[in-house]
């Protein structure tokens, strides 16, 4: 698996990966992707975040132990935010 990445909308950087974890400005994990091959099958992605239920299992798997508590999520449509 690959991602793509900006700085400040700037040039995209793309970089071959096997986990990836996206961190709030806290320092909290919120987000989490595994690649994983088993010998030799099709590639398979594993995919997470913040407030489902596998969530901390597979962080904790990921060997990152924190723990991640939501105690007010303020949800806005799409189109109400600017990028």
């Amino acid at each position: 698996m690959y991602i793509e990445f900006h700085d400040k909308l700037g040039q995209v950087t793309r970089v071959d990966v096997t986990r990836v974890v996206a961190f709030d400005m806290h320092g909290n994990p919120c987000a989490l992707a595994l690649s994983y091959d088993q010998q030799g099958m099709h590639e398979q992605i594993l995919t997470s975040c913040l407030g489902q239920p596998d969530f901390h299992p597979m962080l904790h798997n990921m060997g990152i132990n924190k723990t991640v508590v939501i105690k007010d999520l303020a949800l806005r449509p799409l189109n109400e935010m600017q990028l």
